[in-house]
């Protein structure tokens, strides 16, 4: 008797390892498309309906990646191997070993040389990403002793948590830990369902592999879109989806057209950018100041500029007052949005990868090791004023911002005040803004007993997460953020304050600004360091004169700038390899014309702003490109890279042409900020 097909397909049967990996994987897929949804950690302003779901089938695609791979290693290895066991758990341990020194050593370097008390060795990085790494296998093995004690809803339930929670840790950093937490979670889930008695579908199964293995093959072989492409660099850094290879999402970042790129980016440059620090420009005569000024140089961690407008006049009544008395810079930004590389390249002139960058010890806690220019023979704009008789001070919160690591170097006068116990502390490693505020005041007022010219800077880093030095230590982010500020605000009303009282007032320059903005959710990301948009890069810029002299400038400067305006405020001349422009012309009231672009660096990302306000971002890593329009979209929601794509690759070119002729390059030597 022939036996009954329909009624043998209808018996229950386990659920084999390859196709529960399958299944496993797919609904870690769905749910990371889902999550970037609804929490909201993408910006899908500025994409159509169209555009929208071809991302999310990328981002599908890219998904399903690893969980095809890691269920064919299976079922491959289940037909060659038998019941071999052993092997199996070895080779799935020194694989992920393998994979983990691959994905995890760059995220993993700075908790591993924090463990070992600041040791630049390589070897504690590789050992912790392997062992990370082989957190996945071990997971699995006790998620296979839950199944067999039929147990199964636990570690379903702990995986379905770690999917979510891959979207609210650390989003838009930390890529390979995101990877490490998605796989694992995927890879329990699949190991719990493995077992499972289930009526088989050939039409499932072959669903499975057939429409994962199209999406797959569609992302391996056919570039999206470039606002695509960039959407799901700002994503995959959250969920599990994989790092492709993508070198034909990145066309060589293409020389500038003959002719006229090339001569913008020459107009551009200030002086002769690869000339000697002995050859400068020597100011005609000291502008606007009297020969003994006093510049204040007030710099804020994170203020964004944005809280120097209209919605915040009440929050922030100090700054808003400086504000109508000062010449205020609208469309300034920072070089960088992050702190070191921002400082260092506002002192130095040279934007960081002109720079030299090596590791340094950090005595802060139990140690650490972060890259400074700390060797770098390039001159600080605070040396020069010394060299020429002016005194320069500085007082600072953290060890860092010391003369010997040359993010900020010449100061003739230099202090770090460290916390003090039991008093509040930002990060608990850093003295607060008013440990320091009165050795400023006492050396203003030291400077006008004396009737010296001074050149004082403070950074002030009070507003920096976790945000909880301000009266509101709990609620959202962002108002403890602002609360933070208000602690900014009321000294700056006390520095001017001071100023008034002891007649400093009438020599001295006031300068506000910050070393970066930050981020809250904008582009899908929170703080800072990560992106190059602007409400990480544009900063306020207020430069109070003596004649309280008030007027609005919209034209885009940079922080680059602050060095040769300091410089020509003192009557000292500006080195011809400064990259920066004197904006003292402006506070004249002269309407000079900058044709130079602007460079930004963070990481493997580079933008440069055009004066037309066309900004162009790449991303070595990743391969994205972007262009945004910031005098219609001055929120860079819309990506126009393939809609105007000569004008895009006009501004990649120059981008590409001025680190082509200006990057440091030395034998062996690899700029590692910019990984």
């Amino acid at each position: 008797m022939e036996p009954d097909r329909n009624r043998a397909s209808s018996v229950p049967v386990a659920l084999s390892a390859p196709l529960a990996i399958l299944l496993a994987w797919w609904g870690a897929a769905l749910i990371n498309t889902v999550l970037l949804r609804v929490i909201g950690l993408m910006s899908f302003e500025g994409m159509g309906l169209g555009d929208t779901a071809l991302l999310h089938l990328y981002d599908l695609g890219q998904s399903m990646t690893p969980g095809l791979l890691i269920a064919g290693a299976v079922l491959a290895f289940g037909r060659w191997a038998g019941a071999t066991r052993v092997l199996g758990w070895g080779l799935a341990a020194l694989i992920a070993a393998g994979l983990g020194v691959l994905f995890l050593r760059h995220d993993l370097q700075g908790p591993a040389n924090r463990m070992t008390g600041g040791s630049d060795s390589m070897v504690p990085v590789l050992l912790l990403s392997a062992g990370m790494a082989l957190s996945v296998p071990v997971m699995v093995w006790m998620t296979r002793w839950f199944a067999r004690a039929r147990r199964r809803a636990v570690p379903l339930v702990g995986a379905l948590g770690a999917m979510v929670a891959n979207h609210l840790v650390l989003p838009g950093d930390y890529a390979g830990a995101h990877l490490l937490l998605g796989t694992a979670a995927a890879s329990v889930a699949g190991a719990a369902l493995r077992g499972t008695m289930v009526k088989p579908s050939r039409g499932l199964r072959w669903g499975l592999v057939g429409v994962g293995g199209v999406l797959a093959l569609w992302v391996a072989a056919l570039p999206p879109p470039s606002k695509s492409v960039a959407a799901l660099a700002h994503s995959w850094a959250r969920g599990i989806t994989t790092v492709l290879p993508r070198t034909h999402w990145q066309d060589a970042f293409e020389a500038p057209p003959d002719g006229v790129a090339a001569m913008q980016l020459d107009a551009g440059t200030v002086n002769q950018p690869d000339a000697t620090d002995e050859d400068a420009s020597v100011p005609d005569s000291t502008r606007l100041l009297p020969q003994n000024p006093v510049i204040i140089y007030y710099s804020v961690d994170s203020l964004r500029a944005d809280l120097l407008g209209p919605r915040y006049a009440k929050w922030f009544p100090q700054m808003h007052a400086l504000k109508k008395e000062s010449v205020a810079f609208t469309q300034a930004r920072s070089p960088s949005t992050k702190t070191t590389i921002a400082l260092t390249t506002m002192m130095t002139g040279k934007y960081a990868a002109q720079l030299y960058w090596s590791s340094k010890f950090v005595p802060e806690g139990k140690g650490t090791r972060a890259y400074y220019a700390h060797k770098d023979p390039s001159r600080h704009f605070p040396e020069l004023l010394a060299e020429a008789g002016i005194p320069t001070a500085q007082y600072a919160q953290a060890v860092w911002l010391a003369n010997e690591f040359r993010l900020t170097a010449g100061f003739t006068d230099s202090k770090v005040v460290p916390p003090v116990e039991g008093k509040p502390s930002t990060k608990g490693k850093w003295s607060t803004g008013e440990d320091v505020i009165e050795l400023i005041f006492a050396r203003l007022r030291r400077a006008q007993q004396t009737d010296e010219p001074l050149f004082l800077f403070f950074h002030d880093l009070d507003p920096h997460y976790p945000f909880k030095l301000g009266k509101q230590k709990k609620g959202s982010i962002k108002r403890r953020y602002l609360s933070e500020m208000k602690l900014v605000d009321s000294r700056i009303g006390r520095l001017r304050r001071l100023l008034e009282t002891t007649g400093l007032a009438e020599r001295a320059v006031l300068i506000l600004s910050a070393d970066h903005g930050e981020g809250f959710g904008e582009h899908g990301t929170k703080y800072h360091g990560q992106h190059l948009y602007d409400e990480q890069l544009r900063v306020p810029l207020l430069i109070q004169l003596p004649t309280k002299k008030a007027m609005l400038i919209d034209d885009y400067v940079s922080l680059i700038d602050l060095g040769p305006t300091i410089l020509e405020m003192m009557g000292q001349p500006t080195p011809a390899s400064s990259m920066g422009r004197s904006l003292v012309p402006y506070l004249a009231g002269e309407k000079p014309s900058l044709t130079r672009p602007l460079i930004f660096e963070v990481r493997a990302k580079e933008a440069l702003l055009l004066p037309n306000g066309l900004k162009v971002i790449r991303d070595r890593k990743s391969g994205t490109r972007e262009l945004y329009d910031l005098k219609t979209d001055p929120k860079e929601s819309t990506n126009v890279f393939d809609e105007r794509e000569a004008e895009a690759m006009n501004a990649l070119g120059q981008l590409n042409a001025f680190f082509e002729r200006h990057e440091l390059r030395r034998k062996g030597y690899t700029n590692r900020i910019k990984r």
